[in-house]
């Protein structure tokens, strides 16, 4: 056995020797021998093969030595497929009779008929023809397939008698080839034959498009028209066909779209709908308008779409009809078409949607509202915002501010000293963002003159955003302070409240003024701005003779919480800052306010801020805020420490119910 193991390995040892002397000495012998392993050899051809680019003697030297292997009986499989994969590159008329020969081959058949397939030579279309009629099984398809990317007019009249046959796969092959061959021939003999299966109707819509696309227009409207009128053929085949006959600008097109729009299929319905935009025919926009009455709604709707995205005007009055649709999706789309085809028209129905509509009307509507162009709708728009109805001057009030900005203020500024609450609230909220200094002494009078509370406060927001952008504060007050006196208790408020925003010193005197007043509306106003809206410590004496003096409960606590924050604000030491919160804590009468005084002392890391809150840590309501308050004062740089620091750590301890306090003031403690 181990003689005979030894005898094996030194033949194959030796074939390996001849095999590389052969691929050395004669690569073609070398090839013809190829197993697909040792490269050698078809690495030498192939080099030979890209020396012999523009040089026909040598390329038909090579070409005549891979014809004879193809023929060599002895040759090996792997050998003869890589000869067939490079005449692919190489092989002329030469070639075709050993390439030919092959076609039946199992296995080398494909490799055959994809050299004679990209051969230009006649010989090598004849050859794919004559298969034709003599091949059966996968072998006729393989070459049926071939004829068809050759696009070889000649193989018309066989690929039709094999698209006749009873085999399903050769008939639907030999269908889809003469669509690839696409002659007029080939599309007329398509029209003629019976569609099998899905690759039949494409092939016939794919010749129909090339016999439009050339000089067989009626041979492309027949087939076209005859897979749309199909109900054997899929519908997104019959889609295309709709298309093609559409496009085609014939009036059978036209007619066909038309057709559709009023067929069962909703599927063809719509695309014939999405066509309005592109078919070219003299009257078929007029058609197409006239069609969006008796359309279903999905359909109406894609039909309003195509014809606003085309843009022929003559549609308008269909659009602005639509407008009136009981069907969202109607409504929706003939927006987008009526303000596409006749803005100017457009801009009043559009603007009622804007301002009484809902939903998807209202949102289309007010985005059109905000992004039209064009002098005409621009015109339109002012024009309706000045003079419209007032629930329109009211929708149109933020969008002509967004629209125009600073070119809106004199017809927002009339709409907001209107009649009309609702558009006057309108119009001061849309000026709020562009009023300036200019406005201020008109929104004052606005503000003085208000019956509507509403009115009056949207006024207010406008002028205090007004008066925040005017770098000039006196300027800014003179227009209030000279209508303050002589205003309502309502508008005194409102008026004391924007002082409040503005600083100064006669502010802050008109409002000290009002803080004593005996109108307990004027005084509420008065102590809630200063309370809540002045910036700077100069108000604290104001506010902390309220806080001691002030008859009513509620605004003696909103004084003092207003003093609170200001001495957080205050831009003093710590310890006077102390000495200031110590004193509201003393005065305050509820936790919450003994709260917000912890939590400014927090920031003031003194030993008296220390004594304040461990005092507070006795107080069962205030425990929480006041153990925060501790643990902050002894953390960290500047951290207060000291005896009464732990001694305040270790009641923390003690007490406290939650367990992260513990812990951290724990960590304090230890050292």
């Amino acid at each position: 056995m181990t003689r005979a193991i030894h005898i094996a390995c030194a033949a194959a040892a030796m074939a390996a020797l001849t095999s590389a002397a052969w691929a050395q000495n004669d690569p073609y012998a070398g090839l013809a021998r190829y197993d697909g392993q040792n490269r050698t050899a078809l690495a030498a051809i192939e080099k030979s093969v890209k020396a012999a680019q523009g040089k026909p003697a040598q390329a038909a030297a090579i070409e005549a030595k891979l014809a004879a292997l193809l023929k060599d009986p002895s040759a090996e499989f792997a050998g003869k497929q890589e000869a067939c994969r490079i005449l692919w590159m190489v092989g002329t008329a030469r070639s075709v009779p050993a390439l030919a020969s092959l076609l039946p081959d199992e296995k080398l058949g494909d490799a055959a008929r994809y050299a004679l397939e990209r051969c230009p030579a006649p010989e090598a279309g004849a050859a794919l023809r004559t298969g034709l009629a003599k091949l059966k099984g996968p072998a006729l398809i393989g070459v049926i397939n071939s004829v068809g990317n050759r696009q070889d007019p000649l193989a018309v009249g066989a690929l039709t008698g094999l698209a006749k046959g009873a085999d399903a796969g050769v008939a639907q092959a030999s269908v889809a080839a003469l669509a690839r061959i696409a002659t007029p021939q080939a599309a007329v003999a398509l029209n003629a034959l019976p569609a099998k299966g899905l690759p039949g109707w494409h092939g016939m819509v794919a010749a129909a498009r090339t016999a439009l696309a050339g000089k067989q227009p009626k041979v492309g409207l027949a087939l076209a028209s005859r897979v749309l009128a199909s109900k054997s053929a899929p519908e997104p085949v019959r889609g295309e066909a709709l298309r093609l006959l559409a496009g085609s600008g014939a009036p059978e097109g036209l007619a066909a779209a038309l057709a559709a729009l009023k067929g069962p299929s909703p599927y063809l319905q719509i695309i014939a709908a999405e066509l309005a935009a592109t078919v070219r025919r003299p009257d078929a926009v007029k058609r197409y308008a006239a069609a969006v009455a008796t359309a279903t709604p999905e359909t109406a709707a894609a039909l309003l779409t195509a014809l606003g995205t085309r843009g022929d005007g003559a549609a308008a009055n269909v659009a602005l009809a639509q407008l009136k649709s009981s069907d969202q999706a109607v409504r929706t789309a003939a927006i987008r078409a009526a303000v596409l085809l006749d803005p100017e028209r457009a801009a009043t129905p559009v603007a009622e949607l804007a301002a009484r509509g809902s939903g998807d009307d209202k949102r289309m509507a007010t985005e059109w509202l905000r992004q039209a162009k064009g002098a005409a709708a621009a015109d339109a728009i002012d024009k309706l915002a000045g003079s419209g109805a007032a629930e329109v001057k009211g929708a149109l009030a933020g969008i002509i501010a967004e629209r125009d900005g600073p070119r809106a203020v004199p017809m927002l500024m009339a709409n907001a000293k209107g009649p009309d609450a609702g558009a006057a609230v309108a119009a001061l909220r849309a000026l709020a963002p562009i009023a300036s200094a200019g406005q201020l002494p008109g929104l004052v009078g606005i503000v003085t003159a208000a019956q509507d509370d509403d009115v009056r406060q949207s006024a207010h927001d406008a002028l205090a955003a007004a008066a925040g952008r005017t770098p000039d504060h006196e300027a800014a007050l003179a227009p209030i302070l000279s209508a303050v006196g002589g205003a309502s208790s309502q508008a005194k408020g409102a008026l004391l409240s924007v002082m409040a925003d503005i600083g100064g010193s006669a502010a802050l005197a008109e409002l000290t003024k009002g803080a004593a007043s005996s109108d307990a509306e004027v005084r509420r106003a008065a102590v809630v701005a200063l309370a809540d809206r002045w910036s700077g410590s100069d108000a604290l004496p104001t506010l902390l003779g309220l806080a001691k003096s002030e008859e009513g409960r509620s605004l003696r606590v909103r004084a003092l919480r207003g003093c609170i924050r200001l001495i957080g604000e205050k831009k003093v030491d710590a310890a006077e800052r102390v000495a200031d919160l110590a004193q509201a804590y003393a005065m305050a009468e509820r936790p919450d306010e003994k709260k917000m005084a912890l939590g400014v002392l927090a920031g003031c890391r003194t030993a008296a801020a220390m004594d304040v809150a461990a005092e507070a840590l006795d107080n069962e309501e205030l425990f929480a805020e006041a153990a925060d308050t501790v643990i902050k004062l002894a953390s960290g740089n500047g951290a207060v420490s000291g005896p009464a620091t732990r001694a305040a750590l270790e009641k923390i301890v003690a007490k406290a119910q939650d367990g992260g306090i513990r812990d951290r003031a724990r960590k304090l403690i230890q050292p």
